[in-house]
């Protein structure tokens, strides 16, 4: 049979040992919610540099095609403001698959889940330029349950035509 003072030292490492694995347990818990709020930060990171280009390649686009071939061989730079905006427009529903609310659509491999609020569109004449200010509400992939409210940041976009000869 056992002596009391190895009985007494059994217990004494069952209870030592069942401590240290809810501390292992806690250590994993704690580490696996960090790795996942870096991954949030990355994801929304890399988004608002996707929409940020996109936006810059939608006024790129809306000022190369609304500038008027006709004046440019008099070295003259006139843009038609009406399809400048009907381009940018055209540009965000149909090349950034954005709805009609300016929501992207979802996708089956996934995809960026946001919606873009138009802040400010100024299209000018002289030099010709669209410049666009908008916010994205971006709702987060792994912590959605837990933060019903979408991250929200500024990204702008601009364009401007300038004769350099």
């Amino acid at each position: 049979m056992l002596s009391y003072q190895r009985l007494r030292l059994l217990s004494h490492l069952r209870s030592r040992c069942g401590a240290a694995s809810v501390g292992v347990l806690l250590l994993f818990a704690v580490s696996i919610t960090a790795m996942m709020l870096v991954c949030e930060f990355i994801y929304a990171f890399s988004a608002k540099q996707t929409i940020d280009i996109e936006l810059s390649r939608a006024a790129n686009t809306a000022v190369d095609l609304a500038m008027s071939d006709a004046h440019r061989q008099d070295r003259l730079l006139v843009l038609d403001a009406d399809v400048a905006y009907e381009q940018f427009y055209s540009y965000l529903y149909n090349d950034m698959g954005l709805s009609p609310r300016l929501e992207s659509r979802p996708t089956r491999g996934g995809g960026i889940a946001y919606s873009l609020a138009i802040d400010s569109l100024v299209i000018s004449d002289s030099p010709p330029g669209l410049r666009v200010t908008a916010t994205v509400a971006l709702h987060p992939v792994f912590l959605g349950r837990a933060m019903p409210v979408p991250i929200r940041f500024t990204v702008r976009g601009s364009s401007i035509n300038r004769r350099i000869d």
